[in-house]
């Protein structure tokens, strides 16, 4: 069942689902056996067919081409596809087919508006042609802003209307997502509808209780009430229909979030692209940190705001932004003193963090083979190609923090040179022989620690994403202690002790977990480059002050090699074509730098 599990995972656009999504393809699925010379009829089939064993042929119409299918391939029905192929398929030999149904595919989407998101970015990239209802879904990629905070008064009533206000030059729409205390609707001077959680007698669909309950407070923004007022606890369940059916119209969807139900929260973070937290205070932000290391797993990216009307005598506030207070405005309706305040510029940082078109970069996974990725380090460092999101795991996850953390191209490049020296090695990978793990791993966190200090993920402008083994699954980090997932990136089980993060064992889970740009597509990055090592020979240690048990078990944990994504444009696909076989960091560092040079100039 694995085999088939990992075939499945291997087909392009499912690459970017998360666990809980994969569980249900492979649950709503069944297998199927097709004895050789059986033949199906693509156009009549209604559903998914994914070849898992065997080898089948398509005879188009007039028998002019002959297309065959081999595991991994896959004929019938796509959701939001034109121009289905014609004719029949037939088994050469016996053969095995997972078959899933098409309303079975719809209800995945359903699930979450980020799996079809990332859906439509693979099946845009693969050149599949879109027919007229896909367009409608594929025109229109919602952003989901969520502003937050734990105390109640603290002014995210008030962001969450500024923000709507002033992304309303796109349709834009704001969810009341608290119970009580101010309301949307109230700062809008709009009718406070029932509220969605609460379903009324004779209406049938999700889609017509939106409609019905939609409020216009202009032509692009709109007002939609979740839970404001609810007499019964909402029940989270119905946040993923609910997105899926406003990604399709419109552009910004902004949830005001309270803390006053931790279920309805931990949705809405989930769902989420963008976090606005009101913390007024540092308390207040070490108060709300824990939640987010906790629940935001899909690299979210998350702001700290502090609130000038409110916190305007609390002394200085670093790593996040100031809402200044407006001046004039009173109870609500006021939308007028509102746009005046937009129209100062006092909204532009925060439109433009969710406006931008974002880009990342992914560094392929590598432990000791990360070494030659070094002069592409440097080089980024010294180049003027921003990124706003660099991921990456393993050892390669090391080194992209030490490019974050040292702005000096020769304070980066000693570090460089420190980290994979053998004196540094044998330090932070000592063997103590203990009673359940060959190497501890506090002297690595020392180490990370000195390097990163108290900084956390969240608070850098290019925002390190790392893949991590989170208590035995993997996960995105976006948010967390830098040092601790910088450690997390060095070590790997059973040999390892794991890290402690957000009260989970966390390792590299390197090499059965390791980073593709797939991952990405689900996120609201627009543009992603690949870098990637071919090297075409063996890495070896060759000096001897290496620690012998280390170096050998870092060998025999074989040399990786990562398809490399097809479903991306050429020109972001960066491939380092190198030959080296010692691993040594000068001689490797200066080899590379004409290659590196030569990729990064094709970052446009």
């Amino acid at each position: 069942m694995n085999h088939i599990r990992n075939l499945l995972r291997s087909i392009p656009f499912l690459l970017h689902l998360n666990d809980e999504e994969a569980g249900f393809f492979f649950k709503s699925g069944r297998l199927a056996s097709v004895r050789k010379g059986q033949l199906v009829d693509i156009k009549k089939t209604n559903s998914l067919n994914i070849v898992i064993d065997g080898i089948f042929e398509i005879e188009s119409i007039a028998n002019r081409d002959i297309v065959y299918l081999s595991p991994g391939s896959f004929f019938g029905f796509l959701p939001f596809i034109e121009n289905r192929k014609k004719g029949n398929v037939k088994a050469l030999v016996d053969s095995r087919i997972f078959i899933i149904a098409e309303d079975d595919l719809y209800k995945l989407f359903l699930m979450s508006h980020k799996a079809l998101r990332g859906y439509i970015k693979m099946i845009e990239s693969l050149n599949f042609d879109i027919s007229e209802t896909g367009k409608k879904y594929f025109d229109l990629k919602g952003k989901v802003i969520t502003v937050f905070s734990r105390k109640s008064g603290s002014g995210k009533t008030m962001l969450s209307s500024l923000l709507g206000l002033s992304l309303s030059d796109e349709k834009t729409i704001i969810l009341d997502l608290s119970y009580s205390g101010r309301s949307v609707f109230d700062l809008f001077k709009q009718r406070m509808t029932v509220p969605l959680s609460e379903k009324d007698k004779g209406e049938k669909t999700a889609e017509s209780m939106l409609n019905d309950r939609i409020v216009e407070v202009n032509e692009n923004l709109h007002l939609l009430n979740i839970s404001f007022s609810a007499r019964i606890k909402v029940d989270p369940a119905i946040l993923s229909p609910v997105l899926f059916i406003l990604s399709r119209d419109y552009k910004y969807i902004i949830a005001d979030l309270s803390d006053s139900d931790e279920d309805l929260r931990n949705k809405v973070l989930e769902k989420t692209d963008f976090v606005f937290a009101i913390t007024n205070s540092r308390k207040e932000m070490e108060d709300v940190q824990p939640v987010f290391d906790e629940h935001l797993r899909e690299g979210q990216r998350v702001f700290y705001v502090r609130n000038n009307y409110i916190s305007a005598d609390k002394g200085q506030f670093y790593g996040g932004l100031i809402l200044d207070k407006c001046e004039g405005y009173q109870e609500g309706g006021e939308t007028g003193i509102l746009e005046n305040f937009i129209s100062e510029g006092n909204l532009d940082v925060y439109k433009k963090s969710v406006t931008a078109r974002n880009r990342a970069i992914v560094l392929q996974s590598a432990q000791h083979e990360s070494i030659l990725l070094s002069s592409l380090i440097l080089e980024l460092s010294r180049g003027d190609k921003n990124f706003d999101y660099i991921y990456s795991s393993s050892y390669s996850y090391f080194l992209s923090c030490l490019l974050l953390l040292f702005d000096d191209y020769n304070v980066l490049k000693d570090n460089l040179r420190k980290f994979f020296s053998p004196e540094q090695f044998n330090k932070i990978f000592e063997i103590t022989f203990p009673e359940k793990y060959i190497f501890k791993s506090g002297k690595i966190l020392k180490y990370a620690s000195e390097l990163a200090g108290s900084k956390r993920i969240e608070m850098f402008n290019s925002l390190p994403l790392s893949s991590i083994n989170y208590g035995g699954k993997q996960r995105i980090f976006s948010t967390g202690s830098l040092h601790q997932m910088m450690a997390a990136s060095l070590v790997s089980e059973p040999l390892f002790e794991p890290v402690n993060i957000a009260d989970k064992e966390c390792s590299s889970g390197y090499p059965a977990n390791y980073v593709l740009p797939s991952h990405l597509l689900r996120t609201e990055a627009a543009e992603i480059f690949n870098i990637s090592i071919n090297n075409k020979e063996k890495l070896s240690f060759t000096e001897e002050k290496y620690n012998r048990f280390f170096t050998a078990f870092i060998e025999s944990s074989g040399e990786s090699r990562f398809p490399l994504p097809e479903y991306l444009e050429q020109s972001k696909k960066l491939v380092l074509e190198i030959s080296e076989n010692e691993f040594k960091f000068d001689k490797i560092s200066e080899g590379t730098v004409k290659l590196s040079q030569m990729l990064i100039a094709r970052i446009t």
